[in-house]
């Protein structure tokens, strides 16, 4: 994938993304394969990310110590926190984080889809909704002292420094001023939308399953961001996997060669275990692939993202 330094400023200052467009002209999008590291050995995966910053990295069994086993483990890891969690009962199950201090954020017609469920109480709770075949969607964004609880755990202490002693140096990463540790719950066929993160991710899958699908950022325009005044800045209109509106309608962008009729993705399946390495600005559509999948992930960032995220 394309450092994504050089088309930044476009991405951050794209403020037209409301409707779709027709000055996308790409028909071919060259992408390079994710790198895979097998074993367990976390020596080998931060020198690979030195290696190559700019590129997605997947950890085979990197993160095999950290994997989370059964009901009991699950139960005796949630239970030892309070807070809320989602269920999504909506279709298709697919959530898009909302800003509410963007100034469009409340207007009509803006960010309409109808709310998930929240639950609040011990956490143990959301295990046996999952049992149920409920659509659970907890992420540490919605509790802060969720993390807190959990900070002991390996992951919570391990990625952080990895992700610095991989990409630190070529990224300018602060562990200081730029840290955030998130947890994730989701229940089968819950998704995250496409969207970028300004932040270097590392990202360890502890139980069941998660399939991550790649978008380069050089396809930013194909992908139809929503604006910076849009509380869902920095995620995708377009999906992967769905059709240029253009082409829906019948649509034609005069003299500009065809759309494509889908995102070019690379794919990423994450099993109990796994660690992928994103670097910054490479959007991403997660969508958790088992009846109980359950992620950790450091964020670290620089002072370069800082004044990016500024503008």
């Amino acid at each position: 994938m394309a450092a994504p330094w050089a088309i930044l400023l476009t991405v951050l200052l794209q403020a037209a993304g409301s409707e779709p467009s027709c000055d996308v002209n790409r028909t071919e999008h060259d992408h390079d394969d994710v790198i895979e590291i097998i074993g367990d050995d976390t020596d080998r995966l931060v020198e690979a990310i030195a290696r190559h910053p700019w590129r997605p990295l997947v950890g085979r069994g990197t993160g095999s110590d950290w994997a989370v086993r059964g009901d009991a483990e699950l139960r005796a890891l949630f239970g030892r926190a309070n807070g809320t969690y989602q269920v999504v009962n909506y279709e298709p199950p697919i959530l898009y984080y909302h800003n509410d201090d963007k100034p469009l954020a409340g207007l009509a017609g803006i960010d309409s889809r109808a709310p998930a469920r929240v639950v609040r109480g011990n956490l143990s709770g959301l295990v046996d909704a999952l049992g149920r075949g409920e659509r659970v969607y907890l992420s540490a964004a919605n509790d802060t002292a969720i993390v807190g609880k959990l900070r002991d755990l390996p992951p919570a202490t391990v990625l952080p420094a990895l992700l610095l002693r991989g990409a630190g140096e070529a990224l300018g990463l602060n562990e200081q001023a730029h840290r955030a540790l998130n947890l994730w719950v989701g229940g089968n066929g819950v998704t995250a939308a496409a969207h970028y993160d300004a932040s270097a991710n590392l990202y360890a899958q502890l139980h069941g399953r998660k399939r991550f699908l790649l978008v380069d950022p050089a396809l930013h325009l194909e992908l139809e961001l929503y604006p910076f005044l849009h509380p869902r800045f920095r995620r995708a209109q377009r999906l992967p996997g769905e059709p240029h509106p253009a082409l829906e309608t019948g649509g034609s962008c005069g003299d500009a060669a065809p759309l494509s009729p889908e995102l070019p993705v690379v794919a990423v399946e994450l099993d109990a275990g796994d660690v992928l390495y994103l670097p910054p600005y490479v959007f991403h559509h997660v969508v958790s692939d088992s009846p109980c999948s359950v992620s950790m992930n450091a964020w670290l960032g620089s002072e370069a993202t800082a004044a990016a995220q500024r503008l």
